[in-house]
C-alpha cells in the first residue's frame, strides 16, 4: 500500500498507464476512466478540457486529431475548418469546400473553379464542361441568363477572341461564318 499514486489509478489500484488495464480506458488527469468528461487527445492519449492548439476537434466523437485527414477519419471525408480548429462534414454556409485538400476557405484559390452544380465547392478542373468567371458550367447558356455567351475551347466568352467570329446560331466562336450566315460588320 502506498499513500499516493504517482502515475494513474483505476478502481483503487495504481498503474503506470491506463493502457495496461485496457485499451478502452482513457487517462483523465490521474484517473483511468471509460469516458472523457471533455475531449480525448489522441496524440497524448489523455482527456483534456480543450484540444491542444496543434490539433483539430471532431465533435461527433469528441476527439482531438493532428489532422482531419487522419487515417481513422478517412472514410468520413471531413473538411478542415481552420478558423475554429474543427473537423467538419460540411463547411459553414459562408465558406467554400476545396475538393483536393478538403479545407473550408473564404474563396476558391486561383487555381480552382467553382462548381455550378454545388456553388460552395471548389474543384481543381472542369472536365466535360465550360468555364466562365472561374466557374464550371455544363453549357455556356447556363452561365449567364440575361446575355448570350459563345463557346470556344471549353470556355465561355461574351465576345469571341480576336480572329474569331460570334456565330449567333450555334453559340460558338468560329473562324469563318457558316455558308447560311452573313458576317456582320
Amino acid at each position: 500500500c502506498v499513500p499516493s499514486c504517482e502515475k494513474v489509478f483505476y478502481d483503487g489500484v495504481c498503474y503506470d498507464k491506463c493502457s495496461i488495464i485496457s485499451t478502452e480506458l482513457y487517462t483523465n488527469e490521474k484517473e483511468c476512466t471509460k469516458e472523457c468528461q471533455g475531449f480525448y487527445d489522441i496524440k497524448n492519449k489523455e482527456c483534456v478540457s480543450n484540444c491542444p492548439t496543434d490539433t483539430y476537434l471532431y465533435l461527433t466523437d469528441k476527439k482531438c486529431y493532428e489532422s482531419c485527414q487522419d487515417e481513422s477519419l478517412i472514410d468520413k471525408k471531413l473538411f478542415t475548418y481552420e478558423d475554429k480548429k474543427l473537423c467538419v462534414e460540411h463547411c459553414p454556409f459562408y465558406f467554400y469546400e476545396t475538393e483536393t485538400d478538403r479545407k473550408c476557405v473564404d474563396s476558391c484559390p486561383s487555381d480552382y473553379f467553382i462548381n455550378s452544380k454545388n456553388p460552395r465547392q471548389c474543384i481543381s478542373s472542369c472536365e466535360k464542361s465550360y468555364t466562365y468567371n472561374n466557374t464550371c458550367y455544363d453549357s455556356c447558356s447556363k452561365a449567364e441568363s440575361d446575355q448570350i455567351l459563345y463557346e470556344y475551347l471549353s470556355k465561355c466568352y461574351k465576345e469571341c477572341p480576336a480572329g474569331l467570329f460570334n456565330d449567333y446560331d450555334s453559340k460558338k466562336c468560329v473562324d469563318k461564318c457558316p455558308s447560311t450566315s452573313y458576317l456582320y460588320n
